[in-house]
């Protein structure tokens, strides 16, 4: 299933980066996403001790969680993510003996941060393609007291976005409103129909500061 320089295979089945597990096979291959039903991690979960990752489990954004891998043993680390959080760079490490999952490390830019496992010489990192940031699911191989592989599933970057058939909502809705919540991210679509209706709210204040909110990490 891998190999201590592991290669990226591309998934069928959600707009995510590509598969990269890092570590051996050995244990019970897993995989947990919910891309497909437009749900993300709201909390990632690791135990590790000083020289391996020993557990990991993902909770998402409707509050179901994923079986935990491996055994909650050690020290634990956990990101719990805000609305709008995103992952700006991940590093996995393998050992240099066995090249199983050593190590785990992970920034956002709300400057959060996941550190967990060993780290001796010959020991050897691989950075992980993040995407847009938003981690939707993790997959790779646990024996049952510790993770021995490991991939995180990011949603890949959104790079342009087209609306089309456009159906305001009230119809005399102000068009320079319109492209303010455009621009702000305040205006929330649905993409379930041939067309997208934008409801306006003339009343409510604009704040530049607050994040996108995209109808598929809802």
């Amino acid at each position: 299933m891998n190999t201590p320089n592991p290669q990226s295979q591309p998934y069928v089945d959600g707009p995510c980066t590509p598969q990269r597990i890092v570590g051996q096979s050995g244990g019970a291959d897993f995989l947990d996403r919910k891309a497909g039903e437009g749900k993300m991690a709201k909390t990632l979960t690791t135990y590790a001790d000083s020289e391996r990752v020993k557990s990991i489990k993902l909770t998402y954004s409707d509050n179901t969680t994923s079986s935990t891998h491996g055994y909650q043993s050690g020290t634990i680390h956990e990101i719990r993510f805000e609305p709008g959080e995103r992952v700006t760079w991940v590093t996995l490490w393998t050992d240099d003996r066995y090249k199983d999952l050593a190590r785990i490390q992970l920034s956002t830019t709300y400057n959060k941060h996941i550190d967990g496992g060993g780290y001796w010489i010959g020991y050897t990192s691989y950075s992980i393609d993040v995407g847009s940031g938003y981690l939707v699911g993790a997959t790779g191989n646990a024996k049952s007291a510790y993770v021995k592989a490991l991939g995180l599933i990011f949603l890949i970057e959104v790079t342009k976005t087209t609306i089309s058939n456009v159906v305001y909502d009230p119809p005399q809705a102000n068009l320079i409103w319109i492209l303010r919540l455009l621009i702000t991210g305040e205006a929330q679509a649905s993409l379930t129909g041939k067309s997208q209706i934008l409801k306006s709210d003339p009343t409510r204040p604009v704040s530049p500061r607050q994040p996108p909110k995209h109808s598929l990490l809802m």
